[in-house]
């Protein structure tokens, strides 16, 4: 009885055989250079990029925003770049804010100032609709007044279809539609990835939302545009805001102790003497701050001047 020879799949000819090899070289070669690669590097991740998570260079350069969820609403703060001495024609004379400038230097507000009263806008926080929900952006203008126009049709189909009575889960779709319509942009051949990251706000949630999904939080800064002792001024700031309890302070509490962090001067941080050097943001810094509390009406704009800071008692 004769036993047949199994094939190995390897073919016998002696063309293939030779191909067989010369790829197995090639491999081998390739294989030792990678090898080698690796011993060298010194960072051995840097081999390997991950996609979807690199920052966004708009993003991190554009002004800082914070949001946080407080026992009576939502505090918003938003600041705005000083560009008095660079375009004089874009807010009142040097004068006025000079004098703005004395009656906000102290210690309660860390010298910040408000926008000007004339001022017009480009504003950066923005109602989406009329239930106290608002949109504020951190990266390319053009880029986050879209994302916004986006949200309002949402926002617009949503009550077209269910009417106006709030839905729990309304925030929290409109959260997830922002965060797919981002994506796609990042992956679509016929338009551009939006330069954006925002901050989706409604009285009682604040939602992270970007091209890799869409987070709740109880408070946060995006942005910062700069650096503060070799760490970004994010960074810096979401460290600090880890270590408060913002459930349980009212807006007014919550503000105070937001500009103690901004500008340096928060009580983990009082027995220093170089409160500059820690400054995360420059003084004399023009904040847009809104309150969001309820969702029977749009979200207001508010004037430092128009909180109490008293001391929390939490």
């Amino acid at each position: 009885m004769m036993i047949k020879r199994q094939r190995t799949g390897i073919p016998c000819s002696r063309f293939s055989r030779f191909r067989w090899m010369i790829a197995i070289l090639l491999a081998t070669d390739a294989s030792i250079h990678f090898a080698q690669a690796s011993a060298t590097s010194k960072d051995s991740n840097s081999k390997f990029p991950k996609p979807g998570i690199k920052a966004d260079s708009f993003v991190q350069a554009s002004p800082l925003v914070c949001a946080a969820v407080c026992r009576n609403g939502v505090l918003v703060v938003a600041a705005h770049v000083n560009v008095d001495e660079s375009e004089p024609l874009l807010y009142y004379s040097s004068s006025h804010d000079a004098a703005s400038a004395r009656n906000n230097s102290n210690d309660t507000n860390g010298s910040f100032l408000d926008l000007p009263p004339n001022f017009q806008g480009p504003f950066r926080i923005h109602a989406v609709d009329t239930r106290g929900t608002c949109l504020v952006a951190a990266g390319w203008r053009a880029d986050g007044e879209r994302l916004l126009q986006k949200c309002r049709r949402l926002a617009d189909e949503e009550r077209a279809t269910y009417g106006d009575e709030t839905s729990p889960l309304y925030v929290r779709f409109l959260a997830m539609e922002l965060s797919l319509y981002l994506a796609q942009c990042q992956v679509s051949e016929r338009t551009r990835t939006l330069a954006c990251a925002s901050l989706l706000v409604s009285p009682t949630e604040v939602w992270l939302v970007d091209a890799t999904g869409a987070h709740c939080v109880r408070a946060l800064c995006i942005g910062g545009g700069g650096t503060s002792d070799g760490k970004l001024v994010k960074d810096a700031v979401n460290q600090q805001l880890l270590e408060h309890d913002w459930e349980f302070m009212t807006m007014d509490a919550a503000l105070k102790t937001l500009l103690q962090i901004l500008s340096g001067t928060s009580e983990h941080e009082q027995h220093d003497d170089s409160s500059q050097a820690s400054r995360l943001v420059p003084v004399n810094t023009r904040l847009e701050v809104a309150s969001v509390e309820s969702s029977s009406k749009p979200f207001a704009r508010r004037k430092l001047s128009s909180f109490a800071f008293i001391k929390d008692t939490r």
